[in-house]
């Protein structure tokens, strides 16, 4: 609809058939409800900045790599539930890179959330006063991705941590996976940090 008058003004000058007219008018329309859509996943996302991952520097990093991400660069880890832990210290990139991924994911058409350990332990907490557990619970696992920023950055109780494996262990029943960013050890993660099962590939970032 904002297209279609400069489109004929052009298709009259350059004497376009009716057949070409049509075709470029389907694509501006396919065009512009992919970007609606992408605009409004990637706000739906609440990402804390955009990143992606040709703006990430493989040089600085001596222990990952892109080959090392190879499996994490198309949708297929999305399509598989494939999970993954990006673990380090301070300002090495893990949540760049968890951003970039996610947004990887809503560029191909999927959905995606990104959500700090601490805020999503408050909002479960804040819902079970409220009655309104279940209805939290669902929220986090809609998105096709999660990104879980800052595991272990904080103890947690033994409530707020049966509810983030919950969650967790919920999304793997689903095959929907999760990236998560935490300063704990390779070692630490291995031992069960996300909800008692292994997952798929550990990255040391440092």
């Amino acid at each position: 609809r904002q297209n279609w008058r400069t489109l004929v003004e052009r298709a009259q000058e350059e004497e376009w058939t009716y057949e070409r007219f049509l075709t470029v008018l389907l694509m501006e329309e396919v065009t512009f409800k992919q970007q609606r859509l992408l605009t409004s996943n990637t706000r739906a996302a609440r990402f804390p900045f955009l990143k992606t991952m040709e703006d990430f520097d493989f040089s600085y990093q001596t222990k990952l790599s892109r080959k090392d991400l190879s499996a994490f660069l198309t949708d297929a880890y999305v399509r598989e539930g494939r999970n993954l832990v990006l673990s380090g210290g301070g300002g090495v990139g893990k949540t760049h890179l968890a951003v970039a991924l996610a947004y990887q994911a809503i560029q191909n058409g999927y959905r995606a959330l990104f959500v700090t350990v601490d805020s999503l332990l408050e909002e479960l907490i804040s819902s079970v006063r409220s009655g309104l557990f279940n209805e939290t619970v669902s929220r986090f696992l809609q998105p096709d991705v999660l990104v879980l920023d800052e595991l272990g950055y904080r103890s947690y109780g033994p409530e707020a941590a049966n509810h983030l494996f919950g969650i967790v262990k919920k999304r793997q029943a689903r095959l929907l996976p999760v990236i998560a960013t935490t300063a704990k050890r390779s070692a630490d993660l291995e031992s069960g940090a996300l909800g008692g099962d292994p997952t798929d590939l550990i990255f040391d970032t440092l």
